[in-house]
């Protein structure tokens, strides 16, 4: 998507372009940082990865080890904690965006933004 805000802007709703909420006032540093880098959106996938030494230290647990690692592509799908929503900016701006942005951006009250990490190597 090519859309893009002023950080003072970001937090407010908009109709069509316009600023509807001038009274918001502009996000600090600190809840941008927590807002776009949040550890709680991270996958399954990534969790196991944090706890997997432990897990393969003992040896009671291999069996739960090997059957984790069978279903590593659907725990990277899976997101335990919504990511952060901020009131959508694009919408109804239809004829300003590309083609290509999905259908949910021209009509959504709220985006959820996340940062996106490859999904972690097993070794």
């Amino acid at each position: 998507m090519i859309a893009g805000i002023p950080t003072w802007g970001l937090g407010r709703r908009y109709e069509n372009g316009i600023n509807v909420d001038c009274k918001v006032p502009e996000m600090k540093v600190p809840l941008l940082f927590g807002i776009f880098g949040s550890a709680f959106c991270a996958s399954l996938s990534h969790y196991y990865a944090e706890i997997r030494p432990f897990v393969t230290s003992i040896n009671l647990l291999k069996t739960l080890d090997d059957m984790v690692l069978q279903r590593s592509d659907a725990l990277v799908k899976v997101h335990p904690f919504d990511p952060a929503a901020v009131p959508n900016f694009a919408k109804g701006l239809r004829d300003r965006l590309p083609p290509t942005c999905p259908e949910s951006v021209h009509s959504s009250e709220a985006i959820q933004l996340m940062v996106c990490h490859a999904p972690p190597t097993w070794v």
